[in-house]
């Protein structure tokens, strides 16, 4: 049974073992240099402007109307636990609101970020047109059909026609 490990002893000689334990090394620093000269080549996007929001709609605006001009960027902020599999829905409007959906709905950390922490859905409308309308939100398990919302949001929006800025 010595026989095997004196035959293996003898087929990696030191020099042997010198060579590789170089090439690797020289292989690794390259490894190492490669990466750090790729890392600050990553192109990062550029911060993008949002547009200012004229006004943020929150839970404590429910059941309330909300006064806002053409051209009017605004938000709503609803608390959401989106671990739980609820998230709030924006109810299908008629044709002709007088308002849109800029983008898809984000969540932003409040505080804790453990799983299962609640965060703030936010949803970006812009004021297209004059009008008044009724805007609905219901917290749901989207998958769920046939379930009754936990929760319901409403808000009346009264847009009327953007005033000329004074000029200086």
């Amino acid at each position: 049974m010595r026989f095997f490990p004196d035959v293996f002893n003898s087929l990696i000689s030191p020099s042997f073992k010198d060579f590789r334990n170089r090439r690797v090394l020289g292989l690794f620093s390259i490894l190492i240099v490669c990466c750090a000269l790729v890392r600050p080549l990553k192109a990062e996007a550029p911060p993008v402007d949002k547009p200012k929001v004229a006004r943020v709609v929150e839970m404590k605006d429910a059941d309330s109307t909300v006064t806002l001009s053409t051209g009017d960027i605004f938000e709503i902020r609803l608390p959401a636990v989106p671990g739980s599999g609820y998230s709030w829905q924006l109810l299908e409007q008629k044709d002709g609101a007088p308002f849109r959906l800029m983008e898809p709905p984000t969540f932003v950390e409040e505080g804790s970020v453990k799983p299962g922490a609640s965060e703030v859905q936010v949803f970006r409308l812009k004021a297209d047109k004059v009008g008044s309308s009724e805007l609905e939100l219901k917290y749901v398990r989207p998958w769920d059909k046939d379930s009754v919302p936990l929760k319901k949001f409403r808000v009346n929006l009264s847009i009327r026609e953007q005033t000329a800025k004074p000029t200086s």
